[in-house]
């Protein structure tokens, strides 16, 4: 069981890099915006893996895209506090009853998933814009390409969650 979660773990990590280098890096909407997917594998990580491998494992994918992107760590420093913050945010989406011993997300309403993968998008597009435009006078410029990014994510990160099988 351990191991073949492990084997899907591995394979959507390398899945996740290529759909964003290589597709999604070259789908810019209104000119500036893109999507931003490796927010995915923290919604598909295991809950039953210590927390200081899951930052280690975020910092790495963002790192091996922020090399393709060429921008300076903003994604490893996003996804590493994502993956810091994930069982706060499951707390909040689904309550102290959440079960972590378990892979998915038994006995939970679809509502609470998709608040879950939206609020991990929104924090991972709000991190990247702040590291990215690093100048508060620019707050309004930040919350647009936050708010844009994040919807623009959720609806490419719904079509790929429905294409690939939960077993994957």
């Amino acid at each position: 069981m351990i191991t073949n979660d492990l084997g899907n773990l591995a394979l959507r990590f390398i899945g996740l890099i290529f759909v964003q280098v290589l597709i999604l890096n070259n789908l810019i909407v209104f000119g500036q915006y893109i999507p931003f997917i490796p927010v995915l594998f923290l919604f598909w990580f295991p809950m039953y893996i210590p927390k200081n491998i899951m930052m280690v494992v975020a910092f790495f994918l963002g790192l091996i895209i922020d090399i393709f992107n060429d921008t300076v760590a903003f994604h490893a420093f996003s996804l590493s506090t994502i993956a810091y913050l994930r069982p706060s945010i499951l707390k909040f989406c689904f309550g102290n009853n959440i079960e972590f011993q378990s892979n998915h997300f038994q006995g939970t309403s679809r509502a609470q998933r998709l608040s879950f993968l939206f609020i991990l998008l929104s924090l991972e597009a709000f991190l990247f814009f702040i590291l990215e435009i690093f100048n508060f006078k620019h707050i309004l410029l930040i919350f647009n390409k936050t708010v844009l990014t994040t919807f623009l994510s959720f609806g490419v990160s719904l079509i790929i969650t429905s294409i690939i099988p939960r077993n994957i």
